[in-house]
């Protein structure tokens, strides 16, 4: 597994890496000893990747879509477990792309959407 796949794999289990007085963390929710391993085994390979995803701008995850998206945020058809994790995902990314996804979300609620459906169909528009 590639130190880019090991960072987005850490972010999906609702982690983060910081550096912490120089030194590497892993912050948010608990990780499994194997990718806490494969981490280590490949430590070198993942500050590299992580140092340059920060300075080229490379971290995809706190980039946003254009305002005029389409809102087209569909139903799909997940269990609530699945839908609550990607929601929680989705609303731990950095103020660019939490605060778009709030907008959104209060457009659904304009334009007539359940209360409860608006935060969703906000998150599946900036995944699509």
């Amino acid at each position: 597994m590639s130190a880019m796949e090991l960072l987005d794999k850490l972010n999906l289990a609702g982690a983060t890496l910081e550096m912490v007085d120089g030194k590497p963390r892993v912050r948010g929710a608990k990780v499994s000893a194997e990718l806490m391993q494969a981490l280590k085994a490949n430590r070198a390979e993942v500050l590299a990747a992580f140092d340059r995803r920060k300075t080229e701008d490379r971290d995809r995850y706190g980039r946003v879509p254009p305002v005029d998206a389409s809102t087209d945020g569909r139903d799909l058809s997940l269990p609530e477990l699945a839908k609550s994790k990607i929601m929680a995902h989705v609303l731990r990314q950095p103020r660019p792309v939490h605060a778009w996804v709030m907008l959104r979300s209060n457009d659904y609620f304009k334009q007539g959407a359940k209360v409860e459906d608006c935060d969703w169909r906000a998150c599946v528009d900036v995944i699509a």
